[in-house]
């Protein structure tokens, strides 16, 4: 695979992360999401891209994405799983208890 190519895959992968992270969002409240600040202040970074294998060998992309708060604090992060032609086939959302 091209460096070219895995860049263009990584923006695919990070944007598509994002666009679900932001539609859990307004889907729920933050209180729901145990999310205790405006959610309209929270910034979403990403962390990391990498690829992994699944419980059956099967090679996946794992997209993490920081969120943090406007003291730039990480309070949370999503991780999303993709397969190779870049369908989630999973993803969770896990907040920082202090």
């Amino acid at each position: 695979m091209h460096a070219k190519t895995l860049d263009n895959s990584y923006l695919n992968i990070e944007n598509i992360s994002i666009e679900k992270l932001k539609k859990l969002f307004n889907e729920n409240n933050a209180h729901n999401l145990d999310i205790f600040e405006d959610v309209n202040s929270l910034v979403f970074k990403l962390d990391s891209i990498s690829l992994a294998t699944d419980l059956y060998e099967v090679l996946v992309y794992v997209c993490k994405i920081d969120i943090l708060s406007v003291h730039n604090l990480k309070i949370a992060y999503y991780k999303t799983i993709f397969n190779m032609d870049y369908n989630i086939i999973d993803d969770f959302f896990v907040t920082l208890i202090d």
